[in-house]
């Protein structure tokens, strides 16, 4: 028996049977098609005729299959959280910013694909840019004055978070 879940151990599964995690890296939705042969699928077994079971099972499917831990796979799922959920989270709120101000989000799409597609070719903490690692105090002001409830905390917290990392003032 084997469960998908990337922050829970195998034990999880309740019987008597062998136990086992194969956990496809990867955010699903049912309106969208994926090229699962691109998907990270780690698997943990409790021995080695489950792991090449699985294994050889995954492989049919994708051409990235690798063994993990438990310990080491609920730290893959948690940056997974803070890669796609947190961001996708983001391109909401930005979502509802535009709208707010009837401004089309299309015109925010080539923005989004080139800075995913920049950390690619160049490491996340190099690529950043904007007024927080500037440390333009009046743009970061000027935006304060126009965000209000959640959305000002969230824009406090991650330029704050942006400032730490680059050791700004």
């Amino acid at each position: 028996m084997a469960h998908t879940s990337g922050s829970l151990p195998k034990e999880i599964l309740a019987g008597e049977y062998r136990k086992s995690s194969l956990y496809p890296l990867q955010t699903f939705s049912k309106s969208k098609v994926l090229d699962y042969s691109k998907i990270p699928f780690f698997i943990e077994t409790e021995n080695n005729e489950d792991q090449k079971i699985l294994f050889d099972l995954a492989s049919k499917i994708s051409d990235n299959v690798m063994e993990s831990t438990h310990e080491k796979r609920k730290y893959i799922h948690l940056t997974a959280v803070f890669a796609c959920n947190f961001v996708n989270h983001l391109f909401s709120r930005a979502k509802e910013i535009s709208d707010a101000q009837e401004i089309p989000f299309d015109y925010f799409l080539p923005l989004i694909d080139e800075t995913v597609q920049k950390i690619h070719e160049i490491d996340p903490k190099e690529a950043q840019t904007g007024p927080a690692v500037r440390n333009d105090k009046r743009i970061l002001e000027l935006h304060e004055q126009l965000l209000k409830d959640e959305s000002l905390e969230i824009y406090k917290t991650l330029n704050l978070s942006i400032k730490k990392m680059y050791q700004l003032p």
